[in-house]
C-alpha cells in the first residue's frame, strides 16, 4: 500500500505512485536522472530453479517500461485518423442540419448568443474544458459560428480560444494543489495509462497534441499539473487551441455554406 506522504495515489496498481513521482522528476530535470531510489524495486531472492512469482501489481520498475515507438506512432496515427473522420462529419453534419433544420438552428444561435453574450460562451467554454463535461465545446462553436450568431466573429473567436487556454491552466493549477483527492484520483486513473506514456515519450509535447487532435484536452491538463510540468512551457503548449478552433470554426462555416 501506497505511503501517506506519496504525490499521488492512484487506487488501481501500487506501482502508479511511483511512476508519477518519476515522470515529475524527469520532466524537472534538465539531464536524464536515474529513477529515485524509492522506486527502485528489489524483489525477494528467489529459491534455486524456481522462480520467484509475481505480485499482483506491477512495481513501479517493471510496470513504468517505455510504449515501444510503433505503439505510440500508431496510437497517434488513429487520433489523426479520427481528426480527419471528424472534420468530415463536422462538415457533413453542419450541412444536413442546415438543410433540414436551417430555421431551428437559426433562431436557437440568435437566442443563444444574444441571452448568453461573449460572457456566457466564456463560462461555457471554461467549464467544459476545465472539468470534462459531457458535451463538446464544439456545440457552442457551432452556435457561435452560425449566421444566427449575433456575436462578432474575431471577437467570439478571441473569447473562444481564450476560455479553453485559461481552461487548461485552470486544471493544470487545480492538479498541482487537489489532485491528492480520491474522487480525481479515481477519474484520471481511468486515462492513465495511455497519459503516463505519452507524457514519458512527449513530454510537453502531448499537451500540445490533445489541443490538436481528440486526446481529451482538459485530462491532458491534469495530468501536465499532477507531473509538476514547467508553468511556461505548459502554458505555450495551450496555445494550440487556438488553431484548433479557428479551423474548426471555418469547417462550421462552410458546413453551414454549403
Amino acid at each position: 500500500m501506497a505511503a501517506r506522504s506519496a504525490d499521488v495515489n492512484f487506487p488501481l496498481k501500487p506501482g502508479y505512485c511511483g511512476e508519477i513521482r518519476y515522470i515529475r522528476y524527469k520532466m524537472t530535470h534538465e539531464t536524464e536522472p536515474r529513477p529515485p531510489k524509492e522506486l527502485i524495486h528489489k524483489p525477494a531472492p528467489a529459491q534455486p530453479d524456481v522462480p520467484a512469482p509475481k505480485s499482483q501489481g506491477a512495481a513501479p520498475s517493471e510496470s513504468f517500461q517505455k510504449e515501444p515507438d510503433e505503439a505510440i506512432h500508431s496510437y497517434l496515427i488513429r487520433n489523426l485518423i479520427y481528426m480527419v473522420v471528424g472534420i468530415v462529419a463536422l462538415v457533413g453534419l453542419a450541412f444536413v442540419t442546415q438543410r433540414y433544420l436551417g430555421h431551428h438552428l437559426e433562431a436557437a444561435s440568435r437566442w443563444l448568443t444574444n441571452t448568453g453574450g461573449y460572457l456566457g460562451v466564456f463560462v461555457s467554454i471554461w467549464l467544459i474544458d476545465t472539468f470534462t463535461l459531457p458535451v463538446s465545446p464544439d456545440v457552442i462553436l457551432a452556435f457561435v459560428a452560425h449566421k444566427g450568431s449575433t456575436l462578432s466573429t474575431p471577437t467570439a473567436l478571441a473569447v473562444i480560444c481564450v476560455a479553453s487556454i485559461v481552461a487548461g491552466n485552470t486544471g493544470f493549477t487545480l492538479a498541482k494543489h487537489i489532485g491528492n483527492w480520491s474522487f480525481i484520483q479515481k477519474r484520471l486513473a481511468q486515462n492513465y495509462q495511455k497519459g503516463h506514456k505519452l507524457f514519458e515519450r512527449f513530454g510537453v509535447w502531448t499537451v500540445v497534441i490533445a489541443g490538436l487532435t481528440p486526446l481529451p484536452f482538459s485530462i491532458v491538463c491534469w495530468f501536465a499539473g499532477l507531473y509538476d510540468m514547467k508553468p511556461w512551457p505548459f502554458f505555450l503548449a495551450t496555445l494550440s487551441r487556438i488553431p484548433r478552433f479557428v479551423g474548426w470554426f471555418y469547417l462550421l462555416r462552410l458546413g453551414f455554406s454549403l
